[in-house]
């Protein structure tokens, strides 16, 4: 092997990906515009809870289809003073042309392992979420601009809290979005951003 091939190998590499990639069809470039650089800001309910609706953040970098129904996700979770960028693989099946996010038992850095159904429509998100002993509903907006951002007061409560950071009567652990034992406390917000 010669010293230039490693060069080859490597300018090529952008254009294999970029040939490997599937097309899109209408509905599914659609659903890559409206969630690449999104921000989805909205609420949460606890199965079991008397609480109001607590706030949520997701911030999705960009999307990409992978192939047939599944898509990455470039999300940045920040928990507390951490913050990183993963690439999340999920199921997307579609309702003519509503398409919903699915995962079932997925291992999530940082937060524990979940299972959700969530539809996207238009500019609106709605669907249900679970952990290991504890779940509820999700619903929200899908925004752009920052200021566009900033979570409407009927939202949900104010403050900083997790997905159970404190126990719901006849819930699990209570800790929230994490089966690894964390709790939201002052600063531990889980934002899901990208």
């Amino acid at each position: 092997m010669n010293l230039l091939t490693p060069l080859v190998v490597a300018s090529l590499l952008p254009v294999l990906a970029q040939a490997q990639r599937p097309e899109l069809n209408e509905r599914e470039a659609a659903f890559v515009k409206l969630m690449s650089g999104c921000k989805m800001v909205g609420s949460f309910t606890m199965r079991g809870s008397k609480r109001a609706p607590q706030q949520e953040s997701y911030t999705i970098a960009k999307i990409e289809k992978v192939r047939a129904d599944r898509w990455r996700f470039f999300a940045k979770i920040e928990y507390g003073k951490t913050s990183v960028t993963v690439p999340l693989v999920v199921q997307v099946e579609w309702a003519g042309d509503t398409p919903m996010i699915q995962v079932t038992g997925m291992k999530i850095p940082m937060l524990g392992t979940y299972t959700a159904r969530v539809l996207i429509y238009r500019n609106h998100y709605a669907g249900m979420w679970a952990g290991k002993d504890y779940g509820g509903h999700m619903f929200g907006m899908i925004v752009r601009d920052k200021a566009d951002a900033a979570v409407p007061k009927d939202a949900g409560q104010k403050g900083n809290q997790e997905r159970g950071d404190k126990k719901a009567p006849g819930q699990g652990s209570g800790q929230g979005k994490s089966d690894q034992g964390k709790s939201a406390g002052n600063g531990g917000k889980v934002v899901i951003r990208g």
